[in-house]
């Protein structure tokens, strides 16, 4: 999925790759949206661990300085992914399903959104980011 992306790919390519059988890959995955969650949470050190460490910087170093290190890891997260998983679009019942995953198991983008916009919001209370700067919309 890494290589081909996620439409350029089969289950049964999948599991030849790894190793098993299909029915071993549907043991463990219920389909390719599954496999897609599970591609992403190996990349998701990438991005997670400089979103924490910007929860913890707030009155810490300069804005500018915290904020550019959390987006380095968000870019690093997505440049590892998307090219994995753009053909997700493609597929309108494969993203639905997706889509559905995600929801089921509390996961998406709107977490990391959340913790940028807290973090701004936070910054804003101690004069350290203009007040005007909407942070749900800067995140």
């Amino acid at each position: 999925m890494h290589s081909r992306g996620l439409t350029g790919v089969t289950t049964r390519e999948i599991s030849e790759e790894v190793g098993c059988s299909e029915g071993v890959l549907y043991f463990h995955f219920k389909g390719r949206a599954e496999l897609l969650l599970a591609m992403l949470e190996e990349s998701l050190p990438d991005m997670l661990g400089p979103l924490r460490t910007l929860q913890e910087s707030v009155d810490r170093s300069t804005p500018q300085a915290n904020l550019a290190a959390a987006l380095l890891g968000t870019f690093k997260f997505h440049r590892r992914v998307v090219p994995g998983t753009a053909g997700l679009f493609a597929e309108p019942e494969l993203l639905a399903a997706y889509r559905k995953s995600l929801a089921r198991q509390g996961k998406g983008p709107h977490l990391s959104i959340a913790v940028l916009a807290e973090y701004i919001a936070a910054e804003q209370e101690l004069g350290r980011i203009d007040p005007g700067v909407d942070a749900k919309l800067a995140a």
